[in-house]
């Protein structure tokens, strides 16, 4: 999957549940971006996105935090299968420039 990713010309990349980083690796190395949000609900797991430059980590419950409204990319290995409700998650969100009102 990953090598289906264009590798330049993101600006706000996503990942929904970092766990210990395996994929947050892959973007960030791969993948030019301006911003990268990794979202986990275990705050322990920060230690394995710190190495790499603009990334922000958020420890946070994926269905609680309040997903930005404009993202180039959202990425999420192993965490989708645990929202409740996914198209709540990504209602009225802009999606590499694409609106997708679920």
């Amino acid at each position: 999957l990953a090598g289906c990713w264009r590798r330049n010309g993101y600006g706000h990349i996503v990942e929904l549940g970092a766990g210990v980083g395996f994929l947050t690796r892959l973007v960030a190395e791969r993948l030019q971006y301006e911003k990268l949000n990794v979202v986990e609900l275990v705050p322990e797991c920060e230690r394995f996105c710190r190495a790499y430059p603009r990334t922000e980590f958020v420890a946070a419950d994926l269905e609680s935090w309040a997903l930005p409204r404009n993202i180039d990319l959202i990425t999420a290995n192993a965490a989708l299968q645990w929202i409740n409700d996914l198209p709540a998650l990504l209602r009225h969100r802009s999606v590499g420039g694409r609106k997708y009102p679920v």
